[in-house]
């Protein structure tokens, strides 16, 4: 029915020892709390090379994470846990 709001309530983002939840979704959370990923996508793309930016491009999405500043705290705890789970 248009003019209806969703009930359906939404994690908010949280890392935990077994999991990860992401509000909304990784691209998101990503352009919010690490800006410079964004950028960097940005600049890939502007440089050409087969990087894309207007659209979900993995070679590009993992570039842009390796080379970009900063530090996305939350990523780096999602990894943590991981390996503590790997090595459980």
């Amino acid at each position: 029915m248009p003019g209806r709001f969703s009930t359906v309530a939404r994690p908010a983002t949280a890392c935990e020892a077994t999991h990860t939840v992401f509000e909304d979704d990784l691209e998101t959370y990503l352009a919010e709390h690490w800006p410079a990923w964004t950028e960097r996508r940005k600049e890939l793309a502007k440089q050409g090379d087969g990087y894309v930016a207007d659209c979900k491009h993995a070679p590009t999405y993992a570039e842009a994470a390796r080379t970009a500043g900063g530090e996305p705290k939350l990523l780096y705890s999602l990894l943590e846990n991981v390996m503590a789970l790997v090595s459980y």
